[in-house]
């Protein structure tokens, strides 16, 4: 059985509930880069129905900068999501439904498919890679040039794992 959290079961715990309602703590990394990844994503969405395309999902615009980046594959998508495989084709089952994608024998390996754009499927990540260079450029505007670049330096950098 898996050992619970000690603090579960503080008798102080409310004691300090109550401290952080009356004082809270600034916004969370996890807040910050959430609100951050939607005004990215809700940018994309706008612009991409603004210039004609039908609504898809937060996880299928995910899929399609992917594949926009190089990864054709559902496995290294999932990774790159960090979402499991299934969810991941779960989308691109969708995006093959809308005729954007289609699956193909993987030449490398037989077992496998590889994840192909069609002809609407390249004009689409065209649009959301053109789209996110417009949104770089708007963000750019409204904090700065330098303040994107040190934004961009930190969000490259090097993580290590996540904790255990």
């Amino acid at each position: 059985m898996a050992r619970a959290n000690k603090r579960a079961y503080d008798k102080s715990i409310n004691d300090e509930f109550e401290k952080l309602a009356e004082s809270p703590p600034p916004p969370s990394l996890l807040a910050l880069t959430l609100n951050a990844f939607y005004w990215v994503d809700d940018s994309l969405q706008n612009l991409l129905k603004k210039n004609g395309w039908p609504g898809i999902t937060r996880l299928q615009s995910q899929v399609l900068t992917s594949l926009g980046d190089g990864l054709l594959r559902t496995a290294d998508i999932a990774r790159h999501m960090g979402v499991s495989r299934q969810v991941v084709s779960r989308s691109v089952k969708e995006l093959v439904d809308l005729d954007f994608l289609e699956l193909v024998e993987d030449p490398d390996d037989k077992r496998a498919k590889v994840i192909i754009p069609t002809e609407q499927g390249k004009r689409i990540i065209v649009c959301a890679t053109e789209s996110l260079a417009t949104i770089e450029e708007e963000l750019e505007a409204r904090i700065g040039a330098r303040n994107l670049q040190k934004l961009r330096s930190l969000m490259e950098m090097p993580r290590g794992n996540p904790l255990k």
